[in-house]
């Protein structure tokens, strides 16, 4: 735990030195969000369907997030950070449904819809429905 402080802190103070080169805040964020507790994939997909100041609010309820997500000034890493993680939660709904989906390209446009078009980047295309109440996500075409 110690040296997860240390290497937060680190990452902290590089990125709050001024000129910090924006791929190297995206690769962070994405290395971060792969070796993030799995646990937030579907919390990140049940934020990710509500309007955004609902989504800014409920993101920040999430308590197993890295400590750089919050406290980094770079808007690149928060950004590369959330969509990694809301791929990372689609493929886990695909997976758990036996479907192998090596990647998403593209996300779905975030716009309280409950139906969610889903391409993954072998070219399978997924209709996934979204029940809210239930925080529950369903192939219905695909």
């Amino acid at each position: 735990m110690k040296h997860k402080t240390i290497s937060y802190l680190t990452t902290l103070a590089l990125f709050s030195c001024a000129g910090i080169n924006n791929n190297t805040a995206e690769q962070s964020a994405i290395t971060d969000a792969k070796e993030a507790d799995r646990s937030i994939d579907r919390e990140y997909l049940d934020c990710y369907t509500l309007n955004e100041a609902a989504k800014q609010r409920c993101i920040k309820k999430i308590n197993k997030l890295p400590a750089k997500r919050f406290y980094t000034s770079s808007g690149k890493y928060k950004q590369a950070f959330d969509a990694e993680i809301i791929k990372l939660g689609f493929i886990n709904v695909l997976s758990n449904y036996n479907i192998d989906c090596p990647g998403i390209d593209n996300l779905p446009p975030s716009n309280n819809s409950a139906i969610y078009n889903l391409q993954c980047t072998d070219g399978n295309k997924y209709r996934l429905k979204h029940n809210p109440q239930l925080s529950e996500w369903k192939i219905i075409e695909g």
